[in-house]
């Protein structure tokens, strides 16, 4: 799913089927906070520019 949220860019979030190792000191998107945690069921993304 992708949308415009905040500033100018295309946010996107994709619901993963199964749970992925996540590395907690690899950012997300700017502005994406989570709580420490080594799985993710979904993965949030910022790409510059309008919707596509």
């Amino acid at each position: 799913m992708e949308f415009a949220f905040c500033g100018d860019g295309t946010w996107a979030v994709e619901v993963l089927d199964t749970p992925r190792l996540r590395l907690p000191f690899v950012p997300d998107a700017p502005g994406v906070s989570r709580p420490f945690g080594l799985r993710r069921h979904f993965i949030v993304s910022l790409s510059a520019g309008p919707l596509r």
